[in-house]
């Protein structure tokens, strides 16, 4: 088929979208089209196909941008088109329309993350979530297939469209050069990704300030007012900030210099609180690369990380733990360094994207017989 898939929010080489969804499309043999803000390009068999400057404005972003990035997708008269933004939404309607095969992707549970942005006043975060939920379910009518990360959401989901799926973030498969050595003074404790605050880097940054000669190695954003506060913390001294790193190069520049990855994670809304998610990029990125973790003590993550033996589970509100689960990994490098042999190999069995791409693959073939039967 010839599919499009449309972003106005992520970057033309966010992980999720361009290297596990449309990359393994294209191998697959199909014409896979990539609609994102920025530049056009030709990447392993994926036509980009750039949309401009993203506005900085998020109401522009939601509304004009989004409609200009819908235009530019359909003027490329593709079969199939794959949404990955609920602003995007609200075309779902006008493209079904048209007697296209549309598929949303819901690389979050909007209904629960809503009750967590800070951008939506507290008051209206309830009722915001309520009205995402009712056109939710107005929209899902004209849907061909649905793919989701979170259990809950199919849960919700599968009563209005039967052709839905979970689909994790989980890497694909890679092996480690153990052998190599750290020749870093520093005790590094590496972070990439989202500076904010639900990541509890303040906490984290307190804690690693508390164990002599370890540091948090940083990369990532520090642009708006939370990362302005973290630098100005008595403890930023313990931060080595690298700023905002390449995908490509995180192996070399923190993963390969690092004891462990930092993966705190608050008990937000979207987690269900204590129950967390598998979804999330950045424990599974530390485990492919050969690194212990410390994380969060959600059941879910729990589960992985105590069947493994590859990392520490820890509450994130408590320094003095995080501290301790810190202090063990330097006092104990060789088990730590066979926790970080062990969470390799449990993406290589288990938590990979060999594995959970079959979901994608289920959902597309089941519209691609469907699409054949209605063209007969």
């Amino acid at each position: 088929m010839k599919i499009c898939h449309v972003t106005s929010a992520h970057d033309s080489d966010d992980f999720r979208i361009f290297y596990s969804e449309c990359c393994s499309l294209a191998s697959q043999g199909d014409d896979v089209y990539l609609v994102a803000h920025g530049e056009s390009r030709e990447e392993k068999g994926v036509h980009v196909i750039g949309a401009g400057v993203k506005p900085d404005s998020r109401k522009e972003r939601m509304t004009t941008f989004a409609k200009k990035v819908v235009e530019k997708a359909l003027s490329l008269d593709c079969e199939l088109y794959h949404l990955h933004d609920p602003e995007l939404m609200q075309f779902i309607p006008k493209i079904a329309k048209k007697g296209k095969k549309v598929v949303f992707d819901s690389h979050e549970d909007y209904k629960y993350l809503m009750l967590a942005k800070e951008w939506i006043p507290k008051p209206l975060r309830g009722i915001v979530s309520a009205i995402y939920t009712a056109f939710e379910h107005h929209v899902c009518k004209y849907l061909d297939g649905y793919i989701a990360c979170y259990h809950w959401t199919e849960e919700r989901v599968k009563k209005w469209v039967p052709n839905i799926k979970l689909v994790f973030n989980y890497p694909e498969w890679k092996p480690v050069d153990y052998e190599k050595s750290r020749t870093e003074d520093k005790k590094y404790f590496c972070y990439a990704g989202g500076i904010a605050d639900q990541w509890m880097h303040e906490n984290v940054i307190k804690a690693v300030s508390a164990v002599p000669d370890a540091s948090y190695l940083l990369a990532g954003s520090l642009s708006d007012e939370y990362g302005k506060a973290l630098t100005e913390l008595d403890e930023w001294k313990a931060v080595d900030y690298l700023g905002r790193v390449k995908y490509t190069e995180l192996p070399t520049l923190m993963y390969s210099k690092s004891i462990a990855g930092m993966c705190l994670l608050d008990y937000i809304p979207q987690c269900m609180g204590h129950i967390g998610n598998l979804s999330n990029t950045k424990l599974f990125e530390y485990m492919v690369n050969g690194l212990p973790v410390i994380c969060t003590d959600f059941d879910l993550w729990k589960g992985v990380v105590e069947e493994h033996k590859c990392g520490i589970c820890v509450n994130p509100h408590d320094i003095k733990a995080i501290s301790d689960a810190i202090t063990w990994m330097i006092n104990n490098p060789d088990e730590a360094a066979e926790m970080g042999k062990r969470a390799n190999e449990a993406v290589r069995t288990e938590y990979n994207w060999e594995n959970t791409s079959k979901g994608l693959f289920e959902v597309y073939n089941y519209i691609k017989n469907k699409y054949k039967e209605t063209s007969k």
